[in-house]
Parts: structure tokens; sequence; C-alpha cells
């Protein structure tokens, strides 16, 4: 199953094809920011979940790679550059050398 909460589910399993149909994945420790570009991204049709934590985005990474990956998987992630402890720069750095599984 798949436990990923996503703001906009009908953008999800929309048919139709084209940018409105990515999933982006929002991470910021700043919660009003973070729902800020989330609503936006929302009005624009795209199905967004958000992480407030380096830790949360390995998690919801993870759990996409695990149940849909390439399929159903993320489109696009928008990191906050400076969240505490592992910083958005660290996070890409991780992504891209595999480490975080």
């Amino acid at each position: 199953t798949n436990d990923i909460e996503w703001e906009d589910e009908e953008a999800v399993t929309s048919p139709r094809m084209g940018l409105g149909s990515a999933r982006v994945l929002v991470a910021d420790d700043d919660e009003e920011m973070r729902s800020a570009v989330t609503t936006t991204l929302v009005d624009e049709g795209f199905a967004v979940a958000q992480a407030g934590s380096a830790s949360d985005v390995f998690r919801i990474l993870q759990q996409a790679t695990d149940e849909s990956w390439p399929e159903e998987g993320l489109d696009l992630l928008v990191l906050d550059h400076r969240m505490p402890g592992t910083t958005g720069l660290e996070v890409l750095t991780l992504l891209r050398s595999a480490e975080w599984r």
C-alpha cells in the first residue's frame, strides 16, 4: 500500500499527461514556507508530499522506491538549502551517492 500522503490525489490518478500530473516532494523545515510552496504547486495541479526534515525526505523516498518506483515514484524534489542537521545540499550528495538506502 502507498502510505505517502499526496496533497492532491486526483492529480496523481488523473489520466492526463504533462506537468500537472507530476509528483513533487517539498522539503523545508519552515512549516509556513513548506505550506506556501505546497499550496502553490497543488493549485497548479501537482500532487505534493511534504517533508520537514532530511530524515523525512529519505523515509518518503525509500517508501516511493519500495512501493512504486519508477512507475509512480517522485518526479521532482524541492529542497530547502538550510535545514537543521542534514542540509539540502547534503541530501543531494547522499542521493547521488545512493548511500541513503
